[in-house]
This record gives structure tokens, sequence and C-alpha cells, in this order.
């Protein structure tokens, strides 16, 4: 879970303008996805499952923010 999510925020916090956004859809879609496996009867909602995919999406966030961070101080010298 950690390592999808990390992927997916990690790409999308790319190409979108609105960065907060990303970061707030990937976590809601998280959740979603764990409540609509709770309603399956044969999965269920795992609050790990959603920790994971939440950690997964801030670790991407902030790799992206320190990865600009590094690479705009490099471009200044």
């Amino acid at each position: 879970h950690l390592l999808a999510y990390f992927s997916m925020t990690f790409w999308f916090l790319h190409l979108a303008y609105n960065r907060w956004l990303v970061v707030s859809l990937f976590i809601i879609m998280g959740l979603v996805i764990e409540i609509l496996q709770s309603l399956t009867g044969y999965r269920y909602f795992e609050w790990m499952d959603l920790l994971a995919n939440t950690v997964g999406v801030l670790i991407a966030c902030a790799v992206f923010l320190l990865a600009g961070l590094r690479l705009k101080f490099l471009l200044v010298k």
C-alpha cells in the first residue's frame, strides 16, 4: 500500500498544478476504497491499510518538496 500510494502521488505531483489537491485526493481515495471494501461482505475496512496509504502519500509529498528545494539550491549557485 505504502509503495503504491507513494508512486502514484509522486507521479501526479509532477503533473498537477495544484499539488495540495493531489495530496488531498489520494488520501480521500484511500479512505473511499477502504469504505467500499467494507461494503462487499468479503473484504474489510483496515485501519492499517488506510494508514499505509496516507503515509505513502505524505512521504511522496515530502520527497517531492525536498527534491524541489534541493534542485533550487543547486541551480542558484
